[in-house]
Protein backbone atom coordinates (compact mmCIF):
# COMPACT_ATOMS: atom_id res chain seq x y z
CA UNK A 1 0.00 0.00 0.00
CA UNK A 2 1.12 3.67 -0.44
CA UNK A 3 2.49 5.08 2.45
CA UNK A 4 0.53 7.95 4.10
CA UNK A 5 -3.07 6.70 3.20
CA UNK A 6 -5.64 6.64 6.00
CA UNK A 7 -7.03 3.35 6.72
CA UNK A 8 -11.06 2.80 5.60
CA UNK A 9 -11.51 3.05 9.37
CA UNK A 10 -10.26 6.60 9.42
CA UNK A 11 -7.58 6.36 12.96
CA UNK A 12 -4.99 4.85 10.99
CA UNK A 13 -2.30 5.46 8.26
CA UNK A 14 0.10 3.35 6.79
CA UNK A 15 3.78 4.11 7.02
CA UNK A 16 6.64 1.91 6.96
CA UNK A 17 4.86 -1.28 6.33
CA UNK A 18 2.46 -1.04 9.09
CA UNK A 19 -0.33 1.10 10.40
CA UNK A 20 -0.21 3.75 12.81
CA UNK A 21 -1.85 6.69 14.56
CA UNK A 22 -2.65 9.67 12.41
CA UNK A 23 -1.89 11.89 15.35
CA UNK A 24 1.82 10.71 14.70
CA UNK A 25 1.94 12.60 11.52
CA UNK A 26 2.47 15.82 13.49
CA UNK A 27 2.44 19.35 11.80
CA UNK A 28 6.54 19.80 12.08
CA UNK A 29 6.49 16.78 9.77
CA UNK A 30 4.00 18.19 7.34
CA UNK A 31 6.26 21.38 7.16
CA UNK A 32 9.17 19.32 6.37
CA UNK A 33 8.22 18.93 2.72
CA UNK A 34 7.88 22.54 2.55
CA UNK A 35 10.74 24.76 0.31
CA UNK A 36 9.82 28.20 2.18
CA UNK A 37 9.60 28.29 6.17
CA UNK A 38 9.15 32.52 6.27
CA UNK A 39 6.81 34.34 4.68
CA UNK A 40 8.00 38.36 5.36
CA UNK A 41 6.23 41.69 4.35
CA UNK A 42 7.62 45.46 5.17
CA UNK A 43 6.90 48.81 4.80
CA UNK A 44 8.39 51.72 5.42
CA UNK A 45 7.10 55.40 5.74
CA UNK A 46 8.83 58.00 7.12
CA UNK A 47 10.07 61.96 7.68
CA UNK A 48 6.80 62.83 5.21
CA UNK A 49 4.74 66.04 4.82
CA UNK A 50 1.24 65.52 3.67
CA UNK A 51 -0.98 68.67 2.78
CA UNK A 52 -3.82 66.61 2.86
CA UNK A 53 -5.35 63.74 4.08
CA UNK A 54 -3.11 59.89 3.95
CA UNK A 55 -4.07 56.87 3.79
CA UNK A 56 -1.58 53.90 4.62
CA UNK A 57 -2.00 50.45 3.48
CA UNK A 58 -0.35 47.40 4.10
CA UNK A 59 -1.64 44.22 1.36
CA UNK A 60 -0.05 40.58 2.11
CA UNK A 61 -1.20 37.48 0.84
CA UNK A 62 -0.04 34.77 3.10
CA UNK A 63 2.52 32.22 0.84
CA UNK A 64 0.97 28.93 1.03
CA UNK A 65 4.44 27.45 1.31
CA UNK A 66 5.86 29.20 4.80
CA UNK A 67 5.17 28.06 8.00
CA UNK A 68 5.64 31.54 9.76
CA UNK A 69 5.04 35.04 8.57
CA UNK A 70 6.32 38.39 9.46
CA UNK A 71 4.59 41.52 8.55
CA UNK A 72 6.55 45.13 9.76
CA UNK A 73 5.01 48.39 9.47
CA UNK A 74 6.77 51.43 10.25
CA UNK A 75 5.58 54.56 9.75
CA UNK A 76 7.17 57.90 11.80
CA UNK A 77 8.30 61.16 11.58
CA UNK A 78 5.56 62.41 8.97
CA UNK A 79 3.86 65.90 9.03
CA UNK A 80 -0.15 64.91 8.25
CA UNK A 81 -2.14 68.27 8.04
CA UNK A 82 -5.40 66.23 7.48
CA UNK A 83 -6.91 63.01 8.95
CA UNK A 84 -4.07 59.62 8.95
CA UNK A 85 -5.13 56.19 8.18
CA UNK A 86 -3.38 53.20 8.61
CA UNK A 87 -4.08 49.63 7.97
CA UNK A 88 -2.65 46.18 7.29
CA UNK A 89 -4.71 43.37 5.96
CA UNK A 90 -2.99 40.29 5.60
CA UNK A 91 -5.26 37.79 3.60
CA UNK A 92 -4.53 34.51 4.18
CA UNK A 93 -4.88 31.68 1.18
CA UNK A 94 -5.99 28.25 2.65
CA UNK A 95 -6.05 26.77 -0.61
CA UNK A 96 -2.58 26.58 -0.03
CA UNK A 97 -2.40 26.74 3.30
CA UNK A 98 -2.40 29.61 5.54
CA UNK A 99 -4.33 27.68 8.43
CA UNK A 100 -3.80 23.93 6.48
CA UNK A 101 -1.48 22.68 9.04
CA UNK A 102 -4.34 24.71 11.68
CA UNK A 103 -6.85 22.76 10.28
CA UNK A 104 -4.92 19.63 9.71
CA UNK A 105 -4.15 19.77 13.45
CA UNK A 106 -7.59 20.64 14.29
CA UNK A 107 -9.11 17.24 12.83
CA UNK A 108 -6.26 15.62 13.87
CA UNK A 109 -7.42 16.46 17.35
CA UNK A 110 -11.01 15.50 16.13
CA UNK A 111 -9.82 12.53 15.66
CA UNK A 112 -7.55 11.44 18.34
CA UNK A 113 -9.58 12.99 21.03
CA UNK A 114 -13.53 12.09 19.71
CA UNK A 115 -12.61 8.89 17.82
CA UNK A 116 -14.26 10.41 14.43
CA UNK A 117 -14.12 7.62 12.33
CA UNK A 118 -15.62 6.75 8.27
CA UNK A 119 -16.91 3.55 9.39
CA UNK A 120 -20.59 2.99 9.55
CA UNK A 121 -21.76 3.61 12.57
CA UNK A 122 -18.35 4.38 14.46
CA UNK A 123 -19.98 4.56 17.73
CA UNK A 124 -17.60 7.48 18.92
CA UNK A 125 -19.49 9.42 22.18
CA UNK A 126 -19.76 12.73 21.37
CA UNK A 127 -21.67 15.59 23.62
CA UNK A 128 -23.97 18.16 22.15
CA UNK A 129 -21.92 21.20 23.34
CA UNK A 130 -18.71 19.04 21.29
CA UNK A 131 -21.07 18.43 18.49
CA UNK A 132 -22.31 21.84 18.26
CA UNK A 133 -18.66 22.75 18.71
CA UNK A 134 -17.66 20.79 15.49
CA UNK A 135 -20.54 22.29 13.58
CA UNK A 136 -19.52 25.64 13.95
CA UNK A 137 -15.63 24.55 13.30
CA UNK A 138 -17.23 22.97 9.95
CA UNK A 139 -18.43 26.31 8.81
CA UNK A 140 -15.60 28.54 9.84
CA UNK A 141 -13.95 26.57 7.06
CA UNK A 142 -16.58 25.57 4.62
CA UNK A 143 -15.70 28.75 2.87
CA UNK A 144 -12.10 27.90 2.08
CA UNK A 145 -10.93 26.01 -0.83
CA UNK A 146 -8.99 22.82 0.79
CA UNK A 147 -7.17 19.99 -2.00
CA UNK A 148 -5.65 18.12 0.37
CA UNK A 149 -7.66 14.73 0.03
CA UNK A 150 -6.96 13.25 3.23
CA UNK A 151 -7.91 16.39 5.03
CA UNK A 152 -11.33 16.27 3.12
CA UNK A 153 -11.91 13.08 4.06
CA UNK A 154 -11.53 13.82 7.77
CA UNK A 155 -13.97 16.59 6.97
CA UNK A 156 -16.37 14.15 5.73
CA UNK A 157 -15.67 11.67 8.90
CA UNK A 158 -16.87 15.40 11.19
CA UNK A 159 -19.31 16.22 9.20
CA UNK A 160 -21.30 12.70 9.34
CA UNK A 161 -20.14 12.36 12.75
CA UNK A 162 -22.48 15.28 13.47
CA UNK A 163 -25.28 14.54 11.45
CA UNK A 164 -24.96 16.78 8.25
CA UNK A 165 -24.86 13.75 5.69
CA UNK A 166 -25.22 16.18 2.56
CA UNK A 167 -21.97 17.48 3.90
CA UNK A 168 -20.36 14.26 4.17
CA UNK A 169 -21.12 13.54 0.80
CA UNK A 170 -19.58 16.60 -0.78
CA UNK A 171 -16.04 16.44 1.01
CA UNK A 172 -16.43 12.78 0.04
CA UNK A 173 -17.01 13.50 -3.32
CA UNK A 174 -14.37 16.07 -3.52
CA UNK A 175 -11.68 13.57 -1.84
CA UNK A 176 -12.40 10.89 -4.31
CA UNK A 177 -11.53 13.39 -7.33
CA UNK A 178 -8.76 14.59 -5.71
CA UNK A 179 -7.15 10.99 -4.91
CA UNK A 180 -8.20 9.96 -8.68
CA UNK A 181 -6.52 12.91 -9.67
CA UNK A 182 -3.01 11.68 -8.03
CA UNK A 183 -3.46 8.18 -9.29
CA UNK A 184 -4.07 7.01 -5.53
CA UNK A 185 -6.00 4.31 -5.96
CA UNK A 186 -6.35 3.14 -2.07
CA UNK A 187 -7.34 6.75 -1.71
CA UNK A 188 -9.70 6.68 -4.16
CA UNK A 189 -11.58 3.27 -2.98
CA UNK A 190 -11.16 4.50 0.60
CA UNK A 191 -13.60 7.82 -0.49
CA UNK A 192 -15.86 5.94 -2.50
CA UNK A 193 -16.59 3.35 0.45
CA UNK A 194 -16.93 6.19 2.62
CA UNK A 195 -19.63 7.99 0.49
CA UNK A 196 -21.45 4.44 -0.35
CA UNK A 197 -21.84 4.37 3.64
CA UNK A 198 -23.55 7.61 3.29
CA UNK A 199 -26.09 7.16 1.10
CA UNK A 200 -26.59 3.87 2.91
CA UNK A 201 -26.98 5.83 5.74
CA UNK A 202 -29.76 7.48 3.87
CA UNK A 203 -31.55 4.85 2.92
CA UNK A 204 -30.46 5.56 -0.69
CA UNK A 205 -29.78 1.94 -1.67
CA UNK A 206 -29.57 2.88 -5.35
CA UNK A 207 -26.56 5.46 -5.40
CA UNK A 208 -25.12 3.29 -2.46
CA UNK A 209 -25.07 0.09 -4.60
CA UNK A 210 -23.16 1.52 -7.35
CA UNK A 211 -20.87 3.00 -5.65
CA UNK A 212 -19.82 -0.19 -3.51
CA UNK A 213 -19.75 -2.14 -7.02
CA UNK A 214 -17.46 0.75 -8.36
CA UNK A 215 -14.50 0.66 -4.92
CA UNK A 216 -14.75 -3.77 -5.00
CA UNK A 217 -14.20 -3.67 -8.62
CA UNK A 218 -11.19 -1.05 -8.57
CA UNK A 219 -10.04 -2.56 -4.88
CA UNK A 220 -9.80 -6.44 -6.75
CA UNK A 221 -8.30 -4.93 -10.02
CA UNK A 222 -5.67 -3.10 -7.91
CA UNK A 223 -5.26 -6.72 -5.73
CA UNK A 224 -6.05 -4.37 -2.57
CA UNK A 225 -7.44 -7.28 -0.89
CA UNK A 226 -8.06 -5.41 2.26
CA UNK A 227 -10.08 -2.54 0.75
CA UNK A 228 -12.13 -4.97 -1.23
CA UNK A 229 -13.38 -6.93 2.04
CA UNK A 230 -14.15 -3.94 3.23
CA UNK A 231 -16.24 -2.68 0.40
CA UNK A 232 -17.79 -6.07 0.33
CA UNK A 233 -18.59 -5.90 3.74
CA UNK A 234 -20.87 -2.47 3.77
CA UNK A 235 -22.20 -4.06 0.11
CA UNK A 236 -23.26 -7.03 1.84
CA UNK A 237 -24.77 -4.75 4.79
CA UNK A 238 -27.06 -3.15 2.14
CA UNK A 239 -28.90 -6.61 1.20
CA UNK A 240 -29.06 -7.33 5.05
CA UNK A 241 -30.81 -3.73 5.16
CA UNK A 242 -33.36 -5.00 2.43
CA UNK A 243 -33.92 -8.11 4.30
CA UNK A 244 -32.35 -10.14 1.15
CA UNK A 245 -30.35 -12.48 3.93
CA UNK A 246 -28.53 -15.17 1.51
CA UNK A 247 -27.47 -12.62 -0.85
CA UNK A 248 -25.62 -10.87 2.33
CA UNK A 249 -24.39 -13.68 3.74
CA UNK A 250 -22.53 -14.39 0.36
CA UNK A 251 -21.07 -11.28 0.43
CA UNK A 252 -19.53 -11.28 3.90
CA UNK A 253 -18.38 -14.42 3.37
CA UNK A 254 -16.20 -13.54 0.27
CA UNK A 255 -14.88 -10.58 2.48
CA UNK A 256 -13.83 -13.42 4.86
CA UNK A 257 -12.51 -15.44 2.63
CA UNK A 258 -10.08 -12.27 1.73
CA UNK A 259 -8.95 -11.76 5.52
CA UNK A 260 -5.43 -12.62 6.70
CA UNK A 261 -2.95 -12.05 9.42
CA UNK A 262 -2.15 -8.78 7.81
CA UNK A 263 -5.31 -7.03 7.25
CA UNK A 264 -6.15 -4.16 9.41
CA UNK A 265 -7.82 -5.42 12.49
CA UNK A 266 -10.63 -2.85 12.52
CA UNK A 267 -11.86 -3.94 8.55
CA UNK A 268 -11.58 -7.87 10.21
CA UNK A 269 -13.74 -6.67 13.30
CA UNK A 270 -16.23 -5.30 11.08
CA UNK A 271 -16.29 -8.39 8.85
CA UNK A 272 -17.22 -10.43 11.58
CA UNK A 273 -19.09 -7.97 13.51
CA UNK A 274 -21.54 -7.94 10.49
CA UNK A 275 -22.02 -12.03 10.26
CA UNK A 276 -23.04 -12.04 14.03
CA UNK A 277 -25.63 -9.31 13.45
CA UNK A 278 -26.48 -11.48 10.34
CA UNK A 279 -26.88 -14.98 12.03
CA UNK A 280 -28.97 -13.57 15.78
CA UNK A 281 -31.12 -11.72 13.23
CA UNK A 282 -34.36 -13.27 14.18
CA UNK A 283 -36.07 -13.01 10.68
CA UNK A 284 -33.55 -14.66 9.24
CA UNK A 285 -34.42 -17.83 8.17
CA UNK A 286 -30.81 -19.19 8.36
CA UNK A 287 -30.14 -17.59 12.08
CA UNK A 288 -27.80 -19.60 14.43
CA UNK A 289 -27.25 -18.27 17.64
CA UNK A 290 -24.22 -19.88 18.46
CA UNK A 291 -23.10 -18.63 15.11
CA UNK A 292 -23.72 -15.43 16.36
CA UNK A 293 -22.17 -15.40 19.64
CA UNK A 294 -18.90 -16.57 18.13
CA UNK A 295 -18.74 -14.18 15.70
CA UNK A 296 -19.40 -11.46 18.10
CA UNK A 297 -16.77 -12.56 20.33
CA UNK A 298 -14.44 -12.64 17.36
CA UNK A 299 -15.46 -9.38 16.85
CA UNK A 300 -14.51 -8.26 20.09
CA UNK A 301 -11.22 -10.01 20.37
CA UNK A 302 -10.36 -7.20 17.29
CA UNK A 303 -11.95 -4.09 18.72
CA UNK A 304 -9.74 -5.04 22.30
CA UNK A 305 -6.85 -4.97 20.14
CA UNK A 306 -6.95 -1.87 18.89
CA UNK A 307 -7.70 -0.35 22.75
CA UNK A 308 -10.73 1.18 20.90
CA UNK A 309 -13.24 2.16 23.17
CA UNK A 310 -15.97 3.09 20.86
CA UNK A 311 -15.35 0.18 18.96
CA UNK A 312 -15.92 -1.90 22.02
CA UNK A 313 -19.35 -0.38 22.74
CA UNK A 314 -20.68 -0.60 19.05
CA UNK A 315 -20.16 -4.43 19.78
CA UNK A 316 -21.48 -4.09 22.96
CA UNK A 317 -24.51 -3.10 21.62
CA UNK A 318 -25.06 -5.59 19.18
CA UNK A 319 -24.38 -8.19 22.13
CA UNK A 320 -27.30 -6.29 23.53
CA UNK A 321 -29.72 -6.64 21.01
CA UNK A 322 -28.80 -10.52 20.60
CA UNK A 323 -29.09 -11.48 24.09
CA UNK A 324 -32.82 -9.16 24.26
CA UNK A 325 -33.77 -11.23 21.14
CA UNK A 326 -33.32 -14.61 23.29
CA UNK A 327 -34.91 -13.07 26.13
CA UNK A 328 -31.60 -12.80 28.27
CA UNK A 329 -32.85 -9.69 30.16
CA UNK A 330 -30.65 -9.13 32.67
CA UNK A 331 -27.43 -9.70 30.29
CA UNK A 332 -28.76 -7.38 27.50
CA UNK A 333 -29.65 -4.82 30.14
CA UNK A 334 -25.77 -5.04 31.06
CA UNK A 335 -24.53 -4.41 27.56
CA UNK A 336 -26.41 -1.30 27.66
CA UNK A 337 -25.68 -0.32 30.71
CA UNK A 338 -21.87 -0.81 30.51
CA UNK A 339 -22.15 1.41 27.53
CA UNK A 340 -23.71 4.09 29.45
CA UNK A 341 -21.46 3.80 32.11
CA UNK A 342 -18.20 4.28 29.50
CA UNK A 343 -19.48 7.89 28.96
CA UNK A 344 -19.29 11.05 31.00
CA UNK A 345 -22.99 12.12 31.66
CA UNK A 346 -24.73 14.19 29.54
CA UNK A 347 -22.86 12.99 26.19
CA UNK A 348 -25.06 11.44 23.35
CA UNK A 349 -23.99 10.08 19.95
CA UNK A 350 -25.79 7.45 18.21
CA UNK A 351 -24.19 4.85 20.36
CA UNK A 352 -25.19 6.08 23.84
CA UNK A 353 -28.70 6.98 22.10
CA UNK A 354 -29.53 3.00 20.92
CA UNK A 355 -28.15 2.09 24.70
CA UNK A 356 -30.35 4.23 26.19
CA UNK A 357 -33.48 2.84 23.52
CA UNK A 358 -31.99 -0.99 24.72
CA UNK A 359 -32.41 -0.16 28.59
CA UNK A 360 -36.18 1.28 27.85
CA UNK A 361 -36.69 -2.24 26.27
CA UNK A 362 -35.38 -3.93 29.28
CA UNK A 363 -37.48 -1.73 31.37
CA UNK A 364 -40.63 -2.51 30.30
CA UNK A 365 -39.81 -6.25 30.58
CA UNK A 366 -39.50 -5.56 34.12
CA UNK A 367 -42.70 -3.76 34.04
CA UNK A 368 -41.28 0.08 35.16
CA UNK A 369 -42.94 1.78 32.87
CA UNK A 370 -42.35 4.87 34.06
CA UNK A 371 -38.50 4.63 34.33
CA UNK A 372 -38.65 3.43 30.71
CA UNK A 373 -40.72 6.38 29.34
CA UNK A 374 -38.13 8.88 31.30
CA UNK A 375 -35.38 7.26 29.56
CA UNK A 376 -36.93 6.90 26.31
CA UNK A 377 -38.49 10.75 26.07
CA UNK A 378 -34.24 11.59 26.58
CA UNK A 379 -33.35 9.34 23.66
CA UNK A 380 -36.55 10.60 21.51
CA UNK A 381 -35.52 13.97 22.42
CA UNK A 382 -31.84 14.17 21.40
CA UNK A 383 -32.43 12.02 18.49
CA UNK A 384 -34.98 14.92 17.27
CA UNK A 385 -32.78 17.76 17.86
CA UNK A 386 -29.79 16.04 15.63
CA UNK A 387 -32.31 14.21 12.95
CA UNK A 388 -31.28 10.93 14.00
CA UNK A 389 -33.66 8.91 12.26
CA UNK A 390 -33.21 5.66 14.01
CA UNK A 391 -33.54 6.97 17.13
CA UNK A 392 -36.41 8.88 16.57
CA UNK A 393 -38.19 5.50 15.03
CA UNK A 394 -36.98 2.94 18.02
CA UNK A 395 -37.40 5.57 20.52
CA UNK A 396 -40.57 6.50 19.87
CA UNK A 397 -42.36 2.75 19.40
CA UNK A 398 -40.90 1.73 23.19
CA UNK A 399 -42.39 4.75 24.51
CA UNK A 400 -45.94 3.38 22.66
CA UNK A 401 -45.45 0.31 23.89
CA UNK A 402 -44.78 1.64 27.75
CA UNK A 403 -47.77 4.29 27.21
CA UNK A 404 -50.18 0.85 26.55
CA UNK A 405 -49.14 -0.07 29.70
CA UNK A 406 -49.69 2.92 31.47
CA UNK A 407 -53.18 3.10 29.78
CA UNK A 408 -52.54 6.17 27.69
CA UNK A 409 -54.02 4.79 24.54
CA UNK A 410 -53.86 8.30 22.63
CA UNK A 411 -50.21 8.91 23.76
CA UNK A 412 -49.55 5.85 22.41
CA UNK A 413 -50.51 5.86 18.97
CA UNK A 414 -49.34 9.23 18.39
CA UNK A 415 -45.71 7.79 18.87
CA UNK A 416 -46.83 4.36 17.16
CA UNK A 417 -47.74 6.59 14.09
CA UNK A 418 -44.61 8.63 14.41
CA UNK A 419 -42.61 5.54 14.47
CA UNK A 420 -44.30 4.39 11.50
CA UNK A 421 -43.56 6.77 9.42
CA UNK A 422 -39.52 6.93 10.00
CA UNK A 423 -39.36 3.06 9.82
CA UNK A 424 -41.47 3.12 6.35
CA UNK A 425 -38.78 5.37 4.97
CA UNK A 426 -36.23 3.23 6.70
CA UNK A 427 -37.35 0.30 4.68
CA UNK A 428 -37.64 -1.60 7.86
CA UNK A 429 -39.82 -4.46 7.08
CA UNK A 430 -40.18 -5.78 10.35
CA UNK A 431 -40.30 -2.91 12.24
CA UNK A 432 -43.15 -1.65 10.37
CA UNK A 433 -44.73 -4.83 10.98
CA UNK A 434 -45.11 -4.40 14.12
CA UNK A 435 -45.70 -0.91 14.24
CA UNK A 436 -48.93 -1.22 12.19
CA UNK A 437 -50.21 -4.29 14.57
CA UNK A 438 -49.80 -1.90 17.25
CA UNK A 439 -51.80 0.70 15.47
CA UNK A 440 -54.84 -1.75 14.42
CA UNK A 441 -54.63 -3.30 18.15
CA UNK A 442 -55.60 0.43 19.21
CA UNK A 443 -58.15 1.09 16.10
CA UNK A 444 -59.60 -2.21 17.14
CA UNK A 445 -62.96 -1.46 16.07
CA UNK A 446 -63.73 -3.73 13.13
CA UNK A 447 -66.23 -1.47 11.13
CA UNK A 448 -63.01 1.27 11.36
CA UNK A 449 -61.35 1.31 7.83
CA UNK A 450 -58.51 2.80 9.90
CA UNK A 451 -58.13 -0.90 11.48
CA UNK A 452 -58.46 -2.12 8.44
CA UNK A 453 -55.80 -0.33 6.64
CA UNK A 454 -53.26 -1.38 9.16
CA UNK A 455 -54.35 -5.06 9.38
CA UNK A 456 -54.06 -5.26 5.94
CA UNK A 457 -50.93 -3.38 5.53
CA UNK A 458 -49.52 -5.63 8.45
CA UNK A 459 -50.59 -8.97 6.64
CA UNK A 460 -48.28 -7.88 3.09
CA UNK A 461 -45.30 -7.16 5.46
CA UNK A 462 -45.68 -10.97 7.05
CA UNK A 463 -45.88 -12.23 2.83
CA UNK A 464 -42.95 -10.01 2.29
CA UNK A 465 -40.57 -11.07 5.19
CA UNK A 466 -41.10 -14.52 4.24
CA UNK A 467 -40.79 -14.48 0.92
CA UNK A 468 -37.36 -12.67 1.60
Amino acid sequence: MSEGIISPCGNFRYENGGWVPTETETIEEARNNNQSTTSQSSQNITDNVIGGDAYISLGSREDHLASTSNSNQNIEGNVVQGDMTVTTNIVNNISNSEGIDEIKHLLVELVTKLGISDTENSGTVLSSVQSEDVKQKLTEIENYSIQDPKILMMLGNASKLVFQPYAAIDYYTSAENEFSSQNNEEGEIMALISLGGVYKQMNQFEQATEIFAKSILLAKTAGLTDLAARGNCDFGHLYYNLNRFSTSKETYYEALDSLNENTDPNISMEVYLRLGELYSNTNNSSKNPRKADRYFTESMKFAKSTNNLAAINRIKLYQGNFEYSRENFSLSLEYFEDILKSSDEGEDDPRTIDAKIGVGRNLIKQKRYQDSIQILNQARSFSESQKYVNGVANSCYYLGKSHIECGNSEEALDHFKTSLRYFEEQNNLQMELQANLEIGMILRDPQSRQHNKYLIRARQLQIELRLN
